[in-house]
Formats: structure tokens, sequence, C-alpha cells
């Protein structure tokens, strides 16, 4: 690691006396910045004494950056990525990512919402009260697939003192309708409350579909709305219980990558074009091609594509405080029916599009009971259940409805994927001094994976319906797994003061293994493990004004999973690598002065594929030497810089807030193996770049409603987040949002 980096890092930790001892004569008037209290560690702590490196995000401020899902948290932080693909997102921290989870594999970032795992399927944001992401594996607290980290969404809970109403309305560009709503009722006085909040967006595509010119035909458009009804019960002071109901819909178009007729990719060793290939390339427009050049967003899809999701989830938190403990136990269930998310037709009206359907259903438990004392020993225990039933459909066609002599086969792909998952956890602290705290924690977990997979054909749909022609079961396969592990946790935390801290943990990570499709040539992969090292400092100065906080890490992967495709049939499957190391180092800062608010941070990545490390390319049809190179989603360089003042406009009768942040990132890869034109030049790769967005709010003196102004990528930068494949004889990339604006009026009771 850079000398001058690590020097950057070490000064908050060598000279935190130095800024401590300043004094300012006009302190009575700047305002502390508030304490952020978090659960990242199983319990309630403020963000500063929390030993690791957690962001947290509120819903006010989630809000005013027009942040919608999960993958806006893009351009909020460093070193964070939030793809997609289809309708599963495809988490990043610090670089740590398989790809997407897919029927058979896990990610590698565990995403809880209000306390239960999800598979993260961009749920909307609305009504939350605050989103936390925690970096680097959490194998102790959080267990399978958190090598990477996690990331919590937080709803707010009812109120059972006051009434409250919320309405808020955002109209942008791309025809964006965005409205969320929401209702707090206290039905009994600090016992009984219900709490209602919605949200609706619809919105044109970001893709621009050349086949008709029609925004309504275009891919990564937005048709959603989301409900969530809370009810809260607390019969007495010690004890309450929330119940939550929540439902998804997804419809339109959906998210979806843009083939792209200048990209080149040939094969280095034969110099074969892979794409564009010249027979597919001759079937657009002179036209279409101009078009596709001047906007990478823009190509003709005769079928764009379709997108269903409905999901019903229900939870249940239990808090009891006793004498020297808190017991908590969080309950969920829930069932998604997702379908679409297929792959383009690009040229032929004949064609039949494929698609896939699945019905998941979820099940998770997590019992805890943790320390309510002032002692010296800090505690947590927890027991963790769950369950996962998915069935998914699939149509695969072949053959033309034009070409009679093409007849059309059929083959309905059916799997079902089972996933049980239990563990064991404790964390304890004890404090040796009054300075020094020592902690451990550990964690015991057994999963247990099972697919059933059959593939019936149908040589010609048309003749069996007629002639009663039965269908033919040409493939069935029974597959199970199981897999125990042991994760271990030791750190220490050195209190200089009540406002400088520093920390060190050592710990291990785990995810599970798991079975691919019968199709595939290798039926089963291995766990991934790691083991991963921190230290780090927390630091408040200038009267709690300025916060400094900074870590350095290392990882080191065993047997590190990728998404990839099978080398006989091309199937998507999960397979094993030798491994991984990452290394790295993060700076965070936030400074209040009067109304003035700075905040940034800084990161600095190593992520590369360990030596003798081969993974396989289904473009090139063979497997690659990777090892050595860098891993994708991981910029060696990303920061953020972000300005906030509020002034008071009396004349106005309230206040102005003027906001701007900027995110950086350095040149990034987006795929395991490296894709080169003739000039041996990587195009799967984005170059760095630097995205700037703008608000303008007036807010009056009773914060009783608010007038915002945005303009989010304002310099219209094309970023591309993402690369699947070469298919139709063209390479495949994914986008996050051009240039959007717009104006937010919000009401509150």
């Amino acid at each position: 690691m850079r000398p001058q980096l690590l020097a950057v890092i070490a000064a908050p930790l060598c000279y935190s006396g130095f800024l401590s001892a300043q004094t300012d004569n006009e302190a009575e008037k700047l305002s502390a910045l508030e304490e952020v209290v978090v659960t990242a560690q199983k319990r309630e702590t403020t963000l500063q004494s929390t030993p690791a490196t957690v962001a947290a995000l509120d819903g006010a401020e989630l809000a005013s950056r027009n942040a919608v899902t999960l993958q806006d948290l893009n351009s909020l932080l460093p070193n964070t990525h939030v793809g997609e693909e289809g309708l599963r997102l495809e988490f990043a921290i610090r670089g740590v990512s398989n790809g997407s989870a897919s029927a058979g594999g896990d990610a590698s970032v565990a995403v809880h919402t209000d306390g239960v795992y999800t598979e993260g399927t961009g749920a909307l944001f609305y009504d939350l009260e605050r989103v936390e992401v925690i970096y680097g594996p959490q194998g102790t607290f959080y267990g399978r697939n958190a090598t990477g980290g996690a990331i919590n969404v937080i709803s707010r809970k009812p109120d059972y003192k006051e009434f409250a109403a919320d309405f808020s309305y955002t109209r942008g560009n791309y025809s964006q309708d965005l409205t969320r709503a929401l209702i707090n009722a206290p039905l009994i006085e600090d016992t009984l409350a219900l709490r209602l909040a919605v949200v609706a967006e619809d919105r044109e595509g970001y893709n621009i579909n050349t086949f008709d010119g029609a925004r309504e035909n275009s891919s990564d458009d937005a048709e959603r709305w989301s409900a969530r009804l809370s009810l809260g019960y607390q019969p007495r002071h010690d004890l309450s219980i929330t119940l939550r109901g929540t439902f998804n819909e997804v419809d339109g178009v959906g998210g979806g990558e843009v083939p792209n007729a200048h990209i080149q990719v040939v094969d280095p060793l034969t110099g074969e074009v892979l794409a564009p290939l010249p027979a597919n390339l001759a079937s657009l427009t002179a036209e279409q091609i101009r078009q596709n050049r001047d906007d990478p967003r823009a190509f003709p899809t005769f079928f764009a594509g379709k997108t269903s999701l409905e999901e019903y989830a229900y939870n249940i938190a239990v808090q009891w405080q006793l004498e020297n403990m808190v017991v908590n136990y969080i309950g969920g269930i829930s069932n998604t029916d997702a379908g679409g998310g297929a792959g383009a037709r690009l040229f032929s009206s004949s064609q039949i599009p494929s698609i896939p359907k699945s019905v998941t259903d979820q099940y998770s438990n997590e019992l805890r009971l943790t320390s309510n004392t002032n002692g010296d020993w800090q505690w947590v225990v927890g027991l963790f259940q769950y369950q996962s039933e998915r069935s998914s459909k699939i149509l695969v066609e072949s053959g033309n409805l034009a070409d009679i002599l093409q007849p059309i086969s059929v083959d309905i792909d059916t799997r079902a994927f089972d996933a049980e998952a239990t563990a064991v956890f404790s964390s304890v602290s004890f404090q040796a001094s009054e300075n020094l705290s020592l902690r451990a924690g550990a964690r015991h977990s057994r999963d247990k994976k099972s697919i059933s997979q059959t593939t019936t054909v149908i040589s010609d749909p048309l003749l069996a319906l007629i002639f009663d022609i039965p269908e033919v079961l040409v493939r069935l396969n029974d597959n199970e797994s199981d897999f125990d592990n042991f994760d271990w946790m030791l750190g220490s935390e050195y209190q200089f003061n009540a406002d400088q801290m520093l920390y060190f943990s050592a710990s291990t990570g785990y995810k599970a293994g798991g079975l691919n499709g019968s199709n595939a040539s290798s039926l089963t992969f291995d766990q991934e493990q790691v083991l991963a090292f921190e230290l780090g400092s927390k630091n408040k100065f200038l009267d709690g004004r300025l916060i400094l906080n900074s870590a350095l890490f290392a990882y080191d992967y065993e047997d590190y999973q990728v998404n990839t495709r099978d080398p006989v049939t091309l199937d998507g499957i999960v397979t094993n690598t030798d491994g991984a190391d990452f290394s790295g180092a993060e700076v965070s800062w936030m400074f209040s002065h009067n109304q003035l608010l700075l905040s940034g941070g800084l990161a600095y990545l190593d992520a590369n594929f360990k030596n003798d490390t081969v993974v396989f390319d289904s473009t090139l049809g063979r497997e690659v030497d990777v090892s050595g190179l860098r891993l994708p989603k991981a910029p060696r360089w990303s920061a953020t810089l972000g300005a906030e003042h509020t002034w008071e406009a009396a004349p106005l009768k309230g206040s102005i807030k003027l906001k701007a942040d900027l995110y950086f990132e350095a040149e990034t890869y987006l795929s395991f193996t490296p894709l080169t034109n003739l000039q041996d030049e990587r195009v799967d790769v984005q170059d760095s770049y630097s995205r700037l967005d703008l608000s303008l709010g007036y807010e009056n003196a009773g914060r009783d409603y608010l007038i915002e102004l945005f303009v989010t990528n304002v310099t219209d930068e094309e970023i591309m987040t993402g690369y699947s494949q070469v298919d139709a004889g063209f390479a495949r990339f994914n986008f996050s949002p051009p240039k959007t604006y717009g104006a937010r009026f919000n009401v509150r009771l």
C-alpha cells in the first residue's frame, strides 16, 4: 500500500490529542453533529462507538437525493456498488462480489429489511428511519452470505403519541411520477398505534428503443408500487411488539442490458471478431448504428422484455426488556411471484421470447438475548433459522413462427431449489481497563441445499395439440449438499478519551456452497471462506462538530465464488476459484459550522485474483488465466464530497437549503475475464468519471411543507455499471441513470 496513503490514514490515530485541545470562542454558536444510533452489531450503539466501518443514511437524506431503490446507493458512498441483473440486484462492497445471486448460489452481501434476511429484489425506499451499510465480512453477527458486508434497511415504527401524515410528490423528466404518503395514528395512547405508508413510481425507460422510437417499449423503466402497514403494541413499558405487512408490485419492461454496435470484442489468440458480427450488424440501418454511436443506450429491439413481480412479506419484532437483559425476537415470512427479466429479442417479430417464472417462499426466525447492564461484561447470544423454497420454470424456444420448415421446439425447464440454514452465535466484550476493552465472538452455521429439476421437451406444440402427442421428459435430477462452518472474531478497542477510539479486529466469514442446475457439467460448488483484518480509528473534534474516521483492511479469500457459465451447456453457474486478495484504506469526515455542513469520503482498494486462477469465459468458449488480475466492480480509487448550506429567509418565513454532492470513481472493470479489441485494449471497462448532484429547497418555518428542485448526474455522464455477455452478435452492457431533474413537494401534518 502506498506510503502517502498510510500517512493519511494514520494521521487521526497519531494526532488525536492535537485537534481535541483546540478551542473556538464562538463554540456556543456552532452546532455539534447529532449522534447516530445503529444496530450494525445486533445491539443499539452510536455510530462513533461501533468498532467497525458503518455508513448510515437517514430517510430524509435519501428522499432529498431522489434515491428510490438500493441501486441509488452507488453515488452516495465510496467502495459501494449496486447493479441490476433482471429482477435481482448485484452487490459489491469493497470490491467483494460474485455477481448477482443465482437460484443455486447466494450474493456476497447480506440484505436485511427490518431485521429479516431478503434477497434484494429492489424494494422501494419509503418511510425509512435509515439504511446502514456495514463494510467487510460479517461472519459472527450476520453469518451466511455476508463475506462482503451487510445492508440493513430499517423502516419507521408506529408512533404511540402523535398523529402524523405526510405526502410527497415528485415530477421529473422521463415522465417520472413518484408519490410517497404515510399516516400514523395512535389508537390507544402509549399502547397501540397504526402506521400506513405507500409509494408508487411510474417512469419511461432510460434506454431508447430505436426499433420504433417509442420509450413505452424501452427498458430500464419504472412501473412499481409498494405499501406497508405497521401495527405497534406496547402493553407495558418494558414490552413492545411490532407487526408489519408489506406488498410490492413491479411491472413494465424492467431493467435491461443494451447491445452495443461499436464496442469490438475479439479472440486474443485467433484474432477472430466475436462482436459485433458482420451479419448481425448488417441487420441494422445506418441511422440505428449512428444513434447507438451517439447514445449507447439507443438500440433497436423488437421485444424489449417484460417484468412482473408480486411480493407479500410479513414480519414480527418483539422486544422485552428484563432487569439484566433484553430479549429480541424477529420472525419473517414472504412469498414472491416473479416473471420476466428475459433477454430481449432484437430483430425478428417471428421469434417467441423466453419467459422465466419463479415462485419463492422464505421463512426466518432470530432470537437474541442482549446484556442490559453497565458492568464490565457485555454480551449477545442468538439463534437463527432460515428456509427458502423456490420453484422456477423457463420456456426456451427454437425455430421460427414464420417458417414452416423450422418447427417450434419448446423446452420447459422446471427447477425446485430449497435451502435451509441454522446458526447459533455469540459475542462478548470485557472492559479490561479504563481505556481498553476486549471482545470475542463465534458463530456455528449449518446449511443444506437441494435441487430437483426436470426438462420437458415438446418438439412441435401445434402438432402435439392436434394429434395429442405426449410431452417427452428428457432429463431428471435430484441432488443435495450440506455445509458446516465455524466462524470466529477477536477484537479490541482503546478509548483515548470520550471522543477518540482506536479499534482492531480479526475475523472469519463464510458463504455456503450450493448446487447448479442438472444441465451443468459441475453440479456442485464449495463454500467460500475469508480471513479478515481491520484497523480503524473513530474521532470527534471541535466539540463534536468534526467527525474524522479511518480504516485499514485486508482480506484473504479461499475458494472465492464467481458467477460464470458452464463450459459444456453455457448455462449460468457458480464456480470456485483459487481465491482473491483484497486490501485498502478509507477515510470519511463530516464537519458542521453554523449553517454549513461538509462531508466526504476517500477509499483506496487493491483487489486481485490469486495466482494460478482460471475462469471460464463463455464469449471465448474456454478457460482464461486471470492470475493477478484486478477483480470487477473494484475501482482503485473512489471518493465523495458533499456540501450543504442553509440560509434563514425571514422575508419568506422559512429557510433555503442548497446541496451539492460529488462522486468520483476511477477506472473499473466490469467482467471477471478481460474482453479485448484488435488493439488489445480492454473494452469491459468503465473509465474514470465524476458525477455531480445538485438540489435547492425551501422549507417553511413550521416545517409543514417543503419544495425542492433537483438535478442528478448534472453533466449527463454515460456510466456503465455491468457487462452481461456477447449475445446475438453484440456485447451487452448495463448503465446507471442519465441526467435527471425535477421538483419535489412535501407536506406534513
